[in-house]
């Protein structure tokens, strides 16, 4: 098809060939998690010569790179033979590695990650776990600057989901670039282009200028806990015996909100006091803010699920020229919300309808309803 070829590499990243002749691609990008692809063709086209479980698909309109995961065949006598090719983008590799061992870490999240990825991806002391030509590449922004985290412990995690939640809680997003046979990660993060600034342009989507595709709003306090009593550890064994009566515990969250306005809830927090690289017993001090971070990260998790996303059409403002994946916007639209929404993922489409493309956005901490 004109305008979208899939050029598909080998597993050390030769052309194998060029896929022109399939029915249909999806082909999505996204801000802090991998994105994906599917592309269906005919079992004799040039989609079923060139794909293999694997290989890496790219397309001429993105520098983002895909790894072919799975395959679909089916055949059937007197109809038409069907092929599905689908994906997720390079930055998936990380799920092929997890924390190897107990490890504590704090500081900058992008230290914290890169650590990480030293230890699990770039040189770990297991030669065989090492992904070749993996490199991390250091952001200056600022905004990634200003991102800490007190203390941290992992064992065994997975290297992806790891990487996605601290990108997720800090607002920050990652990416793996191709370049040749070098695999190049690196943090970054959006631009404020809402109406909360005065640095950038603003770039407003609203119904009222008839550039939103479709909207959708939900706000559900269910989950919701503002109070957590957090589970450390017992220090010390009770005379009596084993039982974990006294139990390091603290409080996180707002411990003082009280009446119905006070949602509790209680956390274990699994942490050991012990320091994983030295092996010495933390201080009390240290491992209480530990166990805190650890509750509020948690009591993060089950705030009021609101949920505001949708689509965008592309008129004056343009993806790729006036904003970037990752960046805040402003909308104005369903339920007289008007707040800052994030562009996390970029959506291309082609079938034989003709070509689409449009970006999606979620509702950014503390959007407001004006209602």
């Amino acid at each position: 098809m004109d305008g979208m070829d899939v050029t598909i590499l080998d597993s050390n990243f030769n052309i194998v060939g060029i896929v022109d002749d399939y029915q249909s691609l999806i082909w999505t990008e996204r801000y802090n998690k991998a994105g994906d692809f599917e592309i269906a063709g005919d079992l004799n086209s040039t989609l079923a010569q060139y794909c293999k479980i694997g290989y890496y698909a790219r397309i001429n309109k993105s520098d983002t790179v895909m790894v072919i995961e799975g395959i679909d065949g089916q055949e059937k006598i007197r109809s038409e033979n069907k092929l599905i090719v689908k994906g997720r983008s390079i930055e998936s590799i990380l799920d092929r590695r997890i924390v190897w061992g107990f490890v504590t870490l704090s500081g900058n999240v992008q230290d914290v990650i890169k650590q990480l990825l030293t230890d699990n991806v770039i040189s770990p002391s297991r030669t065989e776990r090492a992904i070749p030509n993996f490199i991390f590449q250091t952001n200056d922004d600022a905004n990634i600057a200003n991102c800490n985290l007190s203390s941290i412990q992992f064992d065994g995690d997975n290297i992806y989901d790891t990487v996605c939640a601290l990108c997720q809680s800090f607002n920050l997003g990652f990416r793996i670039r191709l370049l040749g046979n070098i695999f190049v990660f690196y943090l970054y993060s959006g631009t404020d282009r809402s109406c909360n600034q005065t640095d950038n342009p603003y770039v407003i989507f609203s119904e009222d200028y008839d550039n939103i595709i479709e909207s959708r709003y939900s706000a559900d306090k269910t989950p919701y806990k503002n109070v957590a009593l957090v589970n450390g550890e017992a220090l010390e064994q009770p005379s009596g015996g084993g039982d974990d009566h006294n139990k390091f515990r603290v409080i996180a969250g707002d411990e003082m909100v009280s009446g119905l306005n006070r949602f509790e809830t209680c956390i274990d927090s699994g942490l050991s006091s012990t320091d994983a690289q030295t092996g010495e017993q933390l201080s009390t001090e240290e491992y209480t803010q530990q166990v805190i971070q650890k509750g509020n990260e948690e009591l993060a998790k089950l705030q009021i699920n609101q949920i505001l996303d949708g689509k965008i059409v592309e008129d004056y403002f343009v993806y790729g020229r006036d904003y970037w994946m990752g960046d805040l916007l402003q909308y104005k639209g369903i339920y007289n919300i008007s707040s800052p929404v994030r562009i996390t993922e970029f959506i291309r489409c082609l079938d034989t309808s003709g070509y689409k493309e449009y970006p999606s956005y979620i509702l950014t901490e503390g959007g407001n309803n004006n209602g």
